[in-house]
């Protein structure tokens, strides 16, 4: 049976790979003492000898390690061996000294089941990692019932340690969730035991190995009722825990990076994920090499908030569910969705969570989030009757260095950093009529003309990027994450991974895997393209267009929208707008023939090229760097034309073509659409 992929599987192709010996003593230097010395070499041997007692002499971790390897069949028999191995572990090592490491942070961590239970504020509400990384405060109010109903035979911790064997009687939110553990299994029958005494040897698994039988989860083991698992299907554990890490990452505005662990049969992998993109250690047997796999456990249980990803600076009070109160008692649980203040250089505003412009659950890329605001009084309290802001934060490109991927010796292609950008609440264009639609749409595009010629290149024309300023009534052409500043000599400003705009609008001929590999430029009438596939989308709403129904960058999702697409250009002519919007779809149809007549003179000077190079290499005298230079030496069209020559010849021809086809419309002076001089 095939594999079952997840929407960010091909996200996790370019994931990058590291040792785990390597990435272990990366996070032992996170926990390092302010005045300590030590090198990560010198962290990590003196840390696996403060373990290895408990590796070889402690019964309880030793006995628990051995059911684990004893439980033959699904991996969900696994789970509480796993569990109790390690929280076990994990209490042994809070009262341990770690030469050169910071004491355990107040999260005191433990793992806790959660298969057959939805993880609450989720974007996907049936998500269910198989077991959880959660502080103690998370534990205690997901099992508040038991605790309460306590016949004081347990100390509190006793009791959550056993409840944390079993799915809780509440239920955990994303915010409680500081790593996220997936299980699968390769080999159903039991596992080696543990070894009679451990050393310091060390075996590294490949990530190539991460590839399980197939995927059963809780619903089916339990016997629950669910339609959607009535067969088992094969789905990679690194799919579902990249699903976990996207959830994590889109958290809030606040979260910088997730890390979580994938586990099959007895291999462990850590998993780190940031808007840079994926990194995948080597695997690590922690039945045989256990030392290492707990010294990887006293990195996390001395991880503060910001290790785990939670950004203090932006933080809501959301994560105080994670600080005990003053006395040591479970502080009630915060209101996700409280609205909080930010303090910014200029401006102090109030954030309203609740009220999200624009936020989506995803991995790798920008992460953009855009929040209702308000300005401030000095107390801290929203400003009467101010006007609405919006708050966008995103993670920009930068052209410098990745601390992590520096840390592990990884290349990187390009960085990251958090940006927050405070500005007028504009309102979306397609909410207006079609009249005052096509006056707005025609001036964003006639602003985009002008940023063009000036260097500026706008990466995503879409309709949620063209917006109407309140105030004026004007377009505005909004969203520049993806543009790239051109030099005089042509090169972009900018490097790294840009990933394109909205799969929906983008030009036919950048639905192609040549351009999502950076090998195709986008040109300026790429953008005019981009601005005509917004006018059926408005025009046409209740249509039901199926042009617009995909999303996502897989090779499945842009083949299927360029072939929707070319089917729409041959049928536009039979398709009827609503009366309001009849004379502006009229004009829609006009620049269509146009869209329609530039990619034919592009599939023909495409096949002469092809037919020519086919002719040169059956003649068999020339070889390849000949037929190359041949070919290249044929006039391009226009539209392979990246100069200011061509972007203003194709904006005259596109303004000339609207006007045949919107009553009343004036194109631009000739003076208006000239290339720039020196001194412009």
């Amino acid at each position: 049976m095939p594999s079952v992929k997840s929407p960010f599987h091909d996200d996790l192709k370019n994931s990058q790979k590291c040792c785990f010996r390597k990435l272990l003593e990366v996070f032992l230097l996170r926990c390092r003492l302010p005045e300590s010395t030590q090198t990560a070499d010198m962290l990590l041997k003196q840390s696996l000898e403060q373990v290895l007692p408990i590796c070889n002499e402690d019964a309880n971790v030793r006995d628990s390690l051995a059911s684990y390897c004893d439980v033959p069949g699904r991996e969900d028999g696994r789970y509480a061996p796993f569990i109790k191995t390690f929280n076990s572990a994990l209490e042994l090592m809070k009262t341990l000294e770690f030469p050169g490491l910071r004491r355990p942070s107040e999260l005191d961590i433990m793992f806790h089941r959660t298969d057959a239970k939805d993880i609450h504020n989720a974007f996907e509400p049936t998500r269910r990692p198989d077991i959880l990384l959660v502080s103690t405060l998370s534990a205690h109010r997901a099992n508040e019932k038991p605790i309460k109903e306590n016949d004081l035979l347990f100390g509190t911790k006793e009791l959550l340690r056993e409840c944390a064997l079993n799915n809780p009687s509440g239920n955990f939110t994303w915010n409680d969730c500081l790593s996220a553990q997936e299980f699968s299994r390769r080999i159903a029958s039991a596992r080696p035991p543990p070894p009679t005494k451990y050393t310091f040897d060390l075996k590294e698994i490949d990530p190539q190995e991460m590839q399980p039988l197939w995927k059963r989860k809780a619903a089916e083991s339990l016997g629950l009722p669910n339609r959607r698992l009535s067969r088992p299907r094969r789905v990679p554990p690194s799919d579902r825990c990249a699903t976990y890490g996207a959830e994590m990452l889109s958290r809030g505005v606040y979260i910088t990076h997730a890390i979580n662990l994938v586990i099959i049969d007895n291999i462990a992998w850590v998993l780190w994920y940031d808007r840079q993109g994926g990194i995948q250690s080597h695997g690590v047997d922690f039945v045989q090499n256990l030392p290492y796999f707990l010294v990887l456990l006293a990195a996390f249980q001395r991880f503060q908030l910001q290790d785990w990803g939670v950004n203090g600076d932006l933080v809501s009070p959301a994560f105080l569910r994670h600080t005990p109160g003053i006395k040591g008692e479970v502080p009630p649980l915060p209101d996700d969705t409280a609205q909080f203040l930010f303090k910014s250089p200029s401006h102090d505003v109030i954030i309203d969570p609740k009220r999200e412009l624009h936020w989506k659950c995803t991995l790798h890329g920008r992460g953009t989030q855009v929040l209702v605001a308000h300005f401030a009084s000095v107390e801290g309290l929203v400003i009467p009757e101010s006007k609405e802001l919006a708050v966008k934060v995103y993670w920009s490109e930068e052209a410098k260095e990745n601390e992590i991927r520096d840390d592990l010796s990884i290349d990187s292609k390009g960085s990251r950093e958090l940006r927050v950008m405070l500005f007028e609440k504009l309102n979306p264009i397609h909410k207006h009529s079609s009249e005052e639609f096509m006056k707005v749409w025609i001036q964003c595009y006639r602003c985009h003309f002008r940023l063009w010629l000036h260097g500026i290149e706008h990466g995503d024309i879409s309709v949620s990027n063209l917006m109407v300023r309140p105030s004026t009534g004007e377009g505005v052409v909004n969203d520049f994450d993806l543009a790239i500043l051109r030099k005089r000599n042509g090169e972009p400003t900018i490097g790294g991974h840009v990933r394109p705009g909205m799969i929906r609008f983008m030009a036919l001929d950048l639905l192609d895997e040549k351009y999502f590999a950076g090998k195709v430029q986008r040109l300026f009438h790429h953008n005019c393209e981009s601005f005509v596939w917004i006018m059926p989308w408005r025009l046409l709403r209740n249509s039901r267009l199926r042009i617009f129904e995909t999303q996502g960058t897989s090779d499945y999702v842009y083949d299927n929208s360029r072939a929707e697409r070319y089917g729409f250009l041959y049928d536009v002519y039979e398709l009827k707008a609503l009366p309001a919007n009849k004379a502006a779809w009229e004009a829609a149809v006009e620049l269509f023939w146009w869209v329609k007549g530039k990619h034919n003179a592009a599939l023909e000077w495409e096949g002469a090229i092809n037919k020519l190079r086919y002719k040169l290499r059956k003649d068999k005298s020339k070889s390849e760097a000949e037929v190359d230079e041949v070919t290249n030496a044929v006039p391009k069209t226009i539209w392979q034309d990246p100069s200011d020559e061509a972007t203003c010849k194709i904006f005259r021809e596109f303004e000339l073509i609207l006007q045949e086809g919107w009553a009343g419309f004036e194109v631009l002076p000739e003076d208006k659409t000239r290339p720039l001089s020196a001194e412009e």
